[in-house]
């Protein structure tokens, strides 16, 4: 940070500097800039804000602490006994920090309130540095995952990643996760900086490299662009630290994680980004692990891209009498259960707790009803899927 922005920064905290040493101290403080002017002070002397300090003018030119007795402030203006310490950042002279009183008394609190200014102001910097640090890697993120394959937009991204220190051809995997509404309030999620909430110090204790990237596409989400070795199985390493991640959140909290595939560049980076999303859409389903990844739900993954790229009438057309029937969560719940069992009459009834005399009248009773065949292998497949792809849009939407 410039010179200039030190100044700056030092203008928007003297006030708060300025109180709370008064408040520590019981000694009545003054906050100059660079100028020697008061910028702050301990309350009721607010009129002397604006006016200059003398005496800070000789300590911002040599950089060291001067006291100033009852002679001495005959001859400098709008200064009292006392002691006047330079405030510095980064070894610049940016103002000065004052306490009024008797010289021999006050010393001894110059070097306290001198260090508490410096931290005040480092904490402010700190702050807003990490706030600057957040919105540009916000950014950097939504460009990834919108990107639009062109040669400008890449070197646009690859300027932005290099100014926070990113190489965006390291190898990493997208993790998408979910606190839902419920948990967010439960661990106080709610805040406007998404990198000051508790969730997010539960992801950074995991994923802490320098290369991991994080980010908040709203306020209930968090995308991780996780960095992984460039040799071995990385894939049970990442579930396996998603798992240790979510066992740091409360029991009470339902938090679900879709991982994608591995990623090396930015056009993979968005296409991992794009399975997270699918495999977040199964892990909060909730037929399945509350951590999903991308290679283990090929199935699901055929599902979604049906229900993102065929129109909605052609699936719903083949469950709609199904739909239209006051027994539509139990037809449903029979067909998944017959294909996923691999149309084992046996276990299908086993499942459904029924037996297997009644399950075969079922079949009969919905062949006459809707004239569906559930021994129709290629037609009850049709079926299913259109029943998965309904379920997923339903609790999804």
């Amino acid at each position: 940070m410039t010179e200039a922005n030190n100044i700056d920064l030092l203008n928007r905290v003297a006030q708060d500097i300025a109180s709370t040493a008064s408040n520590i101290t019981n000694y009545y403080i003054v906050i100059t800039d660079e100028n020697g002017v008061i910028i702050g002070t301990s309350t009721d002397y607010e009129d002397r804000l604006g006016t200059v300090h003398e005496g800070s003018l000789l300590v911002i030119h040599s950089g060291k602490a001067r006291t100033h007795n009852e002679e001495d402030c005959k001859t400098l203006k709008g200064t009292y006994p006392g002691i006047t310490l330079p405030i510095c950042i980064h070894d610049d002279v940016v103002g000065t920090i004052g306490i009024k009183g008797n010289s021999l008394e006050v010393k001894k609190y110059g070097l306290l309130v001198k260090m508490l200014a410096e931290v005040m102001i480092k904490d402010r910097l700190e702050s807003e540095s990490a706030h600057i640090r957040w919105q540009n890697t916000q950014m950097l993120v939504n460009m990834v995952a919108t990107f639009s394959k062109n040669i400008d937009s890449e070197t646009t991204i690859n300027n932005c990643a290099m100014l926070l220190g990113l190489d965006l051809y390291l190898p990493r995997v997208a993790i998408l996760l979910n606190i839902d509404e419920k948990s967010k309030k439960a661990i106080s999620q709610i805040n406007s900086n998404m990198y000051e909430t508790q969730a997010y110090r539960y992801i950074r204790n995991i994923f802490n490299g320098e290369q991991d990237i994080i980010a908040a596409p709203d306020k209930q989400r968090y995308l991780i662009f996780a960095r992984v070795n460039d040799k071995g199985n990385t894939t049970s390493d990442i579930k396996e630290k998603c798992q240790t991640m979510a066992e740091q959140f409360p029991s009470t909290c339902s938090v679900c994680m879709g991982i994608g595939s591995r990623c090396h560049d930015i056009i993979s980076m968005e296409e991992s980004f794009l399975e997270a999303q699918k495999s977040l859409v199964i892990a909060m389903d909730g037929k399945k692990d509350k951590i999903v990844q991308i290679s283990d739900i090929p199935l699901e993954t055929i599902i979604i891209e049906i229900e993102e790229n065929i129109e909605q009438e052609i699936w719903m057309n083949n469950i709609t009498s199904i739909l239209d029937s006051k027994n539509c969560n139990d037809i449903m719940d029979l067909v998944i259960n017959w294909c996923e069992t691999k149309f084992n009459l046996a276990e299908t009834a086993r499942r459904m707790v029924i037996h297997k005399n009644t399950l075969a009248y079922r079949f009969t009773k919905i062949k006459e009803q809707y004239g569906i065949d559930l021994y129709d292998f290629n037609k009850t497949i049709a079926i299913y899927l259109s029943i998965r792809a309904y379920m997923l849009s339903k609790d999804n939407r």
